[in-house]
């Protein structure tokens, strides 16, 4: 059709309108077998109707099925789905490295059974520790998801105790870090609260501090840091809160490099310097 109108418009052109019609005609020629050659491959590809039925039922039977996602959580090694609390227990007198950790058989060492637990968890994992002096470093690393809840039962370690790379929440109750040298190190965590804990011994050697922070949300609870050379050190985009925290004769009683702490009226921690700010650091009471 639109050839026989062509035709009819040629009469009337001069020579180059002759000729530039020629060429249009040509290239709709061209455009009218490539659509209907597309048209035919796209018609030949269309499925069956059985084949479509087929994909119908595997849809539905898709859709319909139920997915255990807890079976697919425990079949990692360092995935445990149990979203229920699982308690652990330590005892340095009567326990064994080599038990499980679990209700009567406790393992020796506050590693060996943080050891025992999977780094992701849904739900939370509690260690009890009993009554004893641990002479041991511990490293609290790794953990995502759920809860990881450490309380001691008058305990007092001989060693570093040290929160990083977490974002599971961590809490740590009732331990007290004997020794000079040693801290609660801590840094690049989401939540982390320790809750009674205690350092007293005097420690004023230059530079160190009882509670080191960098890159963690903390929060101490009842806790007492005295004769330290820094009580509380935060550094590096840490937020501490202090709620009824004291301490004695310190040097620097609070530290703030880049970071902010909050400190309750109920918080009585005292040094020679009560407090320094430094690189946009913040203290407030």
């Amino acid at each position: 059709m639109q050839l026989a109108l062509f035709a009819k418009v040629a009469f009337t052109l001069s020579t180059e309108g002759k000729i530039l019609l020629i060429l249009m005609s040509v290239v709709l020629l061209i455009s009218s077998s490539f659509t209907s050659f597309a048209d035919t491959e796209q018609i030949s590809q269309l499925p069956t109707e059985e084949a479509f039925q087929e994909e119908i039922l595997e849809m539905d039977e898709f859709e319909n099925a139920s997915v255990d996602y807890s079976a697919m959580l425990a079949a990692g090694d360092s995935i445990d789905g149990n979203a229920s609390d699982v308690t652990y227990y330590v005892d340095g007198e009567n326990g064994n490295d080599a038990n499980t950790g679990l209700t009567g058989y406790p393992t020796k060492t506050i590693q060996a059974c943080i050891n025992k637990l999977k780094k992701i968890n849904a739900g939370r994992r509690k260690i009890y520790i009993e009554e004893n002096t641990y002479t041991e470093n511990i490293n609290i690393n790794n953990f995502h998801g759920g809860e990881i809840y450490i309380q001691g039962n008058n305990v007092s370690v001989n060693g570093k105790i040290n929160i990083y790379d977490n974002t599971a929440n961590i809490e740590v109750l009732r331990i007290s870090l004997n020794d000079t040298g040693n801290q609660f190190d801590i840094y690049d965590n989401g939540n982390v609260s320790l809750y009674n804990c205690y350092k007293r011994l005097p420690d004023l050697s230059s530079y160190t501090s009882s509670v080191n922070v960098s890159k963690t949300s903390l929060r101490l609870v009842n806790c007492v840091f005295q004769y330290q050379y820094i009580a509380i050190y935060a550094n590096n985009g840490a937020m501490v809160t202090l709620q009824n925290v004291d301490g004695l004769s310190n040097n620097i009683a609070l530290y703030s490099v880049r970071s902010i702490i909050f400190k309750d009226s109920a918080s009585e921690i005292t040094g020679t310097t009560p407090q320094t700010k430094s690189a946009g650091g913040q203290i407030f009471s």
